[in-house]
């Protein structure tokens, strides 16, 4: 990783923060899927084979 010291104070923390944005919103979404999962009913398995 390149030397931190000659990132600004104000990229440091808006990184920081934009990280823990996409960590909140990763978790929300994969509440939203994981909600659809376990409502949807299970479809039947296709016929493989001729």
């Amino acid at each position: 990783m390149p030397n931190k010291t000659a990132q600004p104070d104000w990229l440091e923390t808006a990184a920081k923060e934009a990280r823990e944005v996409i960590a909140r919103l990763h978790a929300e979404a994969k509440a939203a899927f994981d909600a659809i999962d376990a409502s949807a009913p299970v479809a039947p398995k296709a016929e493989t084979g001729s």
